[in-house]
């Protein structure tokens, strides 16, 4: 996100970590020169009109003489960890379903395409793991005879079809 801010820097110095969690965005940047972000800012005398041109992928926004802009762009990173996110939630509704107590541990297998496994298997594993209380995150299924209290749920996510299944440890 990049913020046009005049003297209120400071204030937004201090204030930076509460914005970038309540907003969840990564980063904040101040700027001087909004024909960065915009290719025509206008204002009526009262302030209340404006016709702003975005510049490229950000989203902007202006209003009493401040501009806000959010970049559109997805990278790849982002991307992953949004499926991070996604995956999470949808391991947290599993445990719930299976009438898991917070606090009990669980073993996730997985299966799914390459970018999904690249997901589990790669820099966001230790987020999954931890938030989800999983001990072991395993590619490949459950062994039915062994894992009996297990719960498995077949889905889509961003359009990929993977199948997930929680067992209590």
């Amino acid at each position: 996100m990049k913020i046009r801010v005049p003297a209120e820097k400071d204030y937004l110095d201090q204030v930076r970590p509460q914005v970038l969690e309540e907003l969840n965005i990564k980063d904040i940047q101040v700027i001087d020169d909004d024909s960065i972000l915009a290719k025509q800012v206008s204002e009526s005398a009262d302030g209340e009109t404006e016709t702003i041109l975005a510049v490229d992928h950000y989203s902007v926004s202006l209003e009493g003489g401040y501009m806000v802009a959010v970049d559109g762009d997805i990278s790849p990173e982002l991307a992953e960890e949004g499926l991070a996110r996604e995956v999470v939630h949808r391991i947290q509704g599993m445990r719930r379903s299976a009438n898991y107590d917070v606090t009990d541990r669980i073993v996730t297998y997985y299966q799914g395409p390459s970018e999904f496994l690249s997901v589990m298997q790669g820099e966001f594993s230790d987020y999954i793991r931890n938030e989800t209380l999983s001990t072991q995150l395993i590619d490949g299924s459950a062994d039915p005879d062994k894992d009996g209290n297990a719960a498995t749920e077949s889905t889509k996510i961003e359009g990929m079809e993977i199948i997930l299944t929680v067992h209590q440890v």
